[in-house]
């Protein structure tokens, strides 16, 4: 047929099906020409690689819900490119921290290290400092670290019956490494590096503080009290009235995980409302994938301008599917 001849020097810019239309219109017609030319824009590589998305953003929020008892349930990410220090208690230069967050009452816990460590260095390191204190957890979220995702790794929480989840991006534990980066920021100047040795402090105050979602300072749900710091060392020791230790803790903490509830619920209502529902994909279906930063593709696919390259690489087909929202092809997990 002509008609996609002519629907190809209309398209010419690649300005997308309603611009096309509306060129073709001007000065031809064709009977139900916007679906041929919509069938068109679809079907056509250069606009499926780089065109821009306009809607909301797809997805809905899918908080993971707080576990009732401490120690069951913790998150672990890595604060990374620290200056480099060595401590009295680590022989080896070290240069980051693993931050282990407890899921169900906010405590943060701090493993420094080197970047050089191998996932079996790391796994003996927390062996040593947290599992006499803590035990192993059930469940244990992290993100696509090579170091969490090694075959070890998985052996090792296969063995003590241990869930392995992957986080999203942005996920709470990114709030917590702000927080201590801000804290080390403050404790540490421009002309000392002694990063490492203000970590215990700065985990006590984390422990202190009050957190936003659970209303509550972590150590007042584990401990039902306030470890000293240099600040509660000024204040007397508070009577807990008729409640007994026991009694005013556990009442702690469920008041602070319904408030938790309660804040969940509302971010998701708040995150829904600016997001659109993400779309149905099956087995045998083909998708594109969007290039954000940070991604690199072999070079023989990007032009010579990043800017100007493209935006979506594909389509690729849908070999397997996790949930409704993880999917498998031949070159990545999504």
């Amino acid at each position: 047929m002509a008609l996609p001849r002519v629907i190809r020097l209309a398209h010419t810019g690649h300005l997308g099906a309603k611009a096309t239309f509306n060129r073709f219109r001007a000065d031809a017609y064709a009977p139900w020409l916007l679906r041929h030319i919509k069938d068109y824009v679809k079907r056509c590589m250069q606009c499926q690689q780089t065109r821009a998305l306009h809607h909301r953003p797809y997805g809905a929020l899918q908080p993971l819900l707080a576990p009732d008892s401490p120690f069951t349930a913790i998150s672990c990410d890595f604060i990374v490119c620290l200056p480099l220090v060595r401590t009295l208690f680590n022989l080896d230069l070290i240069d980051m921290v693993l931050v282990l967050t407890d899921t169900a009452m906010r405590r943060v816990y701090f493993l420094s290290g080197a970047s050089t460590w191998s996932t079996e260095h790391w796994s003996l390191r927390y062996a040593n400092c947290l599992l006499p204190h803590i035990g192993w957890p059930r469940k244990i979220i992290r993100d696509w670290d090579s170091r969490l995702t090694s075959q070890f790794w998985h052996s090792l929480n296969k063995q003590y019956g241990c869930e392995l989840v992957f986080s999203m991006a942005h996920y709470k534990s990114e709030r917590a490494i702000q927080l201590v980066e801000l804290l080390l920021r403050g404790l540490c100047n421009a002309w000392s590096n002694d990063w490492a040795t203000h970590l215990p402090l700065v985990e006590l105050l984390l422990a202190n503080w009050v957190n936003t979602s659970m209303n509550a300072a972590p150590n007042d749900l584990l401990f039902g009290l306030r470890l000293h710091d240099p600040f509660t060392a000024l204040q007397p020791v508070m009577a807990l009235g008729d409640l007994t230790l026991p009694d005013h803790q556990l009442a702690l903490r469920q008041q602070a995980l319904d408030h938790l509830a309660l804040v969940q619920a509302y971010m998701c209502q708040q995150y829904d409302t600016l997001h659109a529902s993400p779309p149905r994909l099956a087995v045998s279906d083909w998708v594109w994938l969007e290039l954000h930063d940070g991604y690199s593709l072999p070079p023989s696919l990007l032009p010579t301008g990043r800017c100007l390259g493209m935006q979506w690489v594909g389509p690729y087909l849908i070999t397997n599917s996790h949930t409704h929202n993880g999917i498998t092809h031949p070159t990545a997990s999504v």
